[in-house]
């Protein structure tokens, strides 16, 4: 199916499917074909399930299932773009470690190149699977400046963007790297901590007028409530 897809498939369209599928880390896993693929099938299935109701409850089911098929087309988009906002929250926690790890060896006296090698040796995550796969395009042979910038691109997310261009930089001007990865390193944990104290601010005035509306009726009670009783009493004496 996704082989007879294919001469539709518009390059401006194939252009942004693959871009997609990279931003994602599925650029393994799924062609732009099979993505097709992928969407007829749900389509289909979505269309098959409502025509099946449709022969046994009515032909309104039968109706309903050409909008289930465009739905069931739309889909995979959806879960397309929920993957790609996953993988970018999951680099935005992981970056700030990652990139206390270089400083830390940069400063022990390693160039860029040796304390990438030893950060992504034993780890895991979003981020260090990025940077084994610019290790591995420098080993055979690219320019490591030009396989971060690969990784930028594929990860899409300003921090990393921010550290690739930096880095770029400080690898065209031949300098030392610790400095550069150290103040990256510590505007980042910054970022990250006012980031934190807004959330918390947002969430101490999105409790507040929740916490108004169920505290404020008891106050009222509690301070009219006798008040109440002794006018009730006074007014059912004879």
């Amino acid at each position: 199916m996704a082989v007879l897809l294919h001469p539709s498939i518009s390059p401006t369209t194939r252009q942004k499917i693959q871009r997609q599928l990279i931003n994602a880390g599925l650029e393994d896993v799924y062609t732009v074909e099979g993505m097709y693929g992928l969407k007829s099938l749900t389509a289909a299935g979505c269309l098959a399930y409502f025509v099946l109701l449709g022969i046994k409850a009515g032909s309104l089911f039968i109706g309903m299932g050409i909008l289930a098929a465009s739905f069931g087309y739309w889909l995979p988009n959806l879960w397309l773009r929920q993957k790609i906002n996953r993988r970018k929250r999951q680099i935005r926690r992981e970056f700030p470690y990652i990139l206390s790890t270089l400083a830390v060896m940069s400063e022990a006296g390693l160039q860029l190149f040796p304390a990438l090698q030893g950060t992504v040796g034993t780890g895991k995550g979003e981020v260090v699977q990025e940077l084994r796969r610019v290790v591995k395009d420098a080993s055979f042979g690219m320019a490591l400046a030009e396989s971060l910038q690969r990784m930028a691109h594929r990860c899409q997310v300003e921090e990393v963007n921010r550290f690739v261009s930096a880095v770029t930089q400080n690898l065209e001007r031949g300098t030392g790297i610790a400095q550069v990865l150290r103040k990256q390193s510590v505007e980042l944990w910054n970022t990250r901590k006012k980031k934190a104290q807004q959330l918390g601010q947002q969430a101490s005035l999105k409790m507040f007028f929740p916490l108004l509306l169920l505290v404020f009726p008891a106050i009222i009670i509690f301070i009219l409530g006798p008040v109440l009783i002794q006018a009730a009493k006074f007014l059912m004496q004879p």
